[in-house]
């Protein structure tokens, strides 16, 4: 199995602005019966999380500059009632929620519950990927935002805040119990991961050569391509496409091998002097990056090490914001070999087909 560890999704936008702390993996989460669900919800107008305890105990929290605490405890009816809407997701998983690449305003949902089989954690990132199953959520978010009225105990920010956990031994924490996290791996948009990226697996025999992810946005439609090619020409090349007002989205894929022609004319394009010199420049100020027109974002195998670069539309470019690192025009015969050699075989595919191009079979 060939694994892109170097993978950043173009569609991330926003940060959980609850804290969350991390204590150990998650198969720890499956051995801990005391915790039933964990809810955080982010949308332009405010942040709120829960963290529920099976005796009925809950820990909520909301608000963004100023954080309000409350605690109290459920009761046995009420608890049963949270108990059964969790068990209309039993049969859900990740894999299984689209998201679309026009969607309105930010809204983040992140539901992370025990079972028996062990902890579930789905991840809905906008709200269109919400409305299929509208009918779930929305006896738990009313659940949620109706805390407050059943608390017993209000508690200041600073005495109360234990932060909502998204992964790791879930332990209450103080503030200043909590470590800062190293920075996470960049993303080249606006925003990061809420969640922890996937673990890493050491033990690849395959390294992966190149990896790229293509954004095109215009007034009318949006589309996106990624491609995995792995040392030894094996590739995965998934593009998706949706319409502005519709809310349908046009998926395929591809798995196959590069033939050694093939391989050998793309390592001479990814050796062109032009690629070469690019250098990555951070952006300054937290500068938001403009996804008009075309962003690409490349990593190339350069020895023992990877070149990250992420290349833009100069006709969309102005003053306010981020230019990437260079012109995605220096990309472009890369990206007319990919069209060539590897869109071109794509078929049509569900959603759950999908990975975004992080690995191969």
């Amino acid at each position: 199995m060939v694994v892109c560890q170097r993978c950043w999704p173009v569609t991330t936008w926003v940060a959980l602005t609850c804290a969350f702390a991390i204590a150990t993996s998650t198969p720890a989460l499956t051995q801990n019966p005391k915790y039933l669900v964990r809810i955080a919800h982010e949308t332009s107008s405010g942040t709120a999380c829960v963290l529920l305890q099976n005796t009925g105990a809950f820990h909520y929290e909301a608000g963004d500059e100023t954080i309000k605490v409350f605690e109290g405890t459920l009761g046995p009816d009420q608890l049963d009632s949270i108990r059964r809407d969790l068990s209309g997701f039993s049969g859900t998983s990740q894999s299984d929620i689209e998201e679309p690449l026009i969607h309105g305003p930010r809204d983040l949902l992140d539901i992370h519950f025990f079972q028996p089989s062990g902890a579930k954690e789905l991840l809905f990132r906008s709200s269109e990927s919400q409305l299929r199953y509208r009918a779930s959520l929305k006896p738990l978010l009313q659940w949620m935002y109706s805390l407050p009225k059943l608390s017993s105990q209000e508690l200041t920010e600073d005495a109360g805040k234990q932060n909502c956990l998204p992964r790791g031994r879930i332990r209450l924490m103080k503030r200043d119990e909590v470590v800062p996290e190293p920075p996470l791996t960049r993303t080249p948009v606006a925003g990061r991961r809420i969640t922890a990226p996937p673990a890493v697996i050491t033990n690849i025999t395959v390294q992966p050569l190149v990896r790229f992810e293509l954004l095109q946005r215009t007034s009318s439609t949006a589309q996106q391509r990624c491609a995995l090619i792995a040392d030894d020409g094996r590739y995965r090349f998934e593009f998706r496409s949706q319409k502005t007002g519709k809310k349908n989205v046009d998926n395929r894929l591809a798995n196959g091998g590069l033939s050694p022609e093939e391989l050998k004319q793309l390592r001479e394009l990814l050796d062109a002097p032009g690629l070469i010199r690019i250098r990555h420049h951070e952006r300054p100020g937290g500068m938001p990056l403009n996804i008009m027109g075309a962003v690409l974002d490349l990593s190339v195998r350069r020895g023992e090490s990877f070149q990250d670069v992420t290349l833009t539309d100069n006709t969309h470019r102005n003053t306010f914001f981020y230019s990437g690192d260079a012109d995605i025009s220096l990309a472009k015969p890369l990206m007319e070999f990919v069209q060539k050699t590897v869109e071109s075989r794509a078929q049509a595919a569900g959603p759950a087909s999908l990975n975004g191009c992080s690995q191969l079979p």
